[in-house]
């Protein structure tokens, strides 16, 4: 909040500093100063181009958006097959994350390709925590496969968005439990997708313990 405090201090703002460090500190734990002060200089030239005497709320969501996810992949053209399967598969991990009580709140829901995402991506309003029990990152891992779950529901298959997205959603509650061996326990929803090993050496992030 204070590292805001000090980059706030050179825009002018629709409202005070000070409300304005309090909503980005919580949206944005564990930034460096580098990308706070990226924040606020998107923030500056998107309120400039959109004709803003000031900065304010809407400015500062897209320069967290952007900073977060990248810039639009315009050249990305998705059919409107593609654009159905990935609103689902979105629309399944905001579901999940509402419904369970350990997992982060549902801020937004996109299906704009993005540079640091994958064909869309669903925002959650982020914690401050490093330590989880099992149940939090049980459910944190419920809620990474709830786009696999939406897909096949509603398409009765699963296409490669899954993969795409395991890399991408939560990296740190990825890796299946393992019993010392280094590798997925078998029968796993990561081990196997349409037959096969999908198991990769860098989704060695953490170990669900017993």
């Amino acid at each position: 909040r204070e590292i805001f405090e000090q980059h706030l201090k050179s825009l002018k703002l629709t409202q005070s500093s000070t409300f304005y460090s309090q909503r980005l500190a919580e949206l944005t734990p564990g930034f460096s100063g580098a990308d706070i002060a990226n924040i606020c200089n998107e923030a500056a030239l998107h309120a400039a181009r959109e004709g803003h005497t000031s900065v304010h709320t809407l400015d500062f969501e897209y320069a967290v958006e952007r900073v977060l996810a990248g810039t639009a992949k315009k050249s990305k053209i998705l059919s409107k097959e593609e654009q159905k399967v990935v609103a689902f598969h979105e629309s399944g991990h905001a579901l999940v994350g509402w419904m369970l009580e350990h997992t982060e709140a549902v801020m937004k829901v996109s299906i704009a390709p993005r540079t640091n995402a994958a064909l869309g991506f669903a925002q959650m309003l982020p914690r401050d925590q490093h330590l989880f029990t099992k149940e939090q990152l049980f459910e944190r891992m419920c809620m990474a496969l709830g786009g696999r779950a939406s897909e096949a529901l509603s398409f009765n298959k699963v296409t490669s968005a899954l993969l795409c997205a395991c890399s991408a959603e939560d990296p740190s509650v990825l890796t299946p439990p393992s019993r010392g061996t280094g590798r997925p326990e078998e029968g796993h929803p990561y081990c196997l997708l349409h037959g096969e090993a999908v198991w990769d050496g860098t989704w060695h992030r953490a170990h669900l313990l017993p």
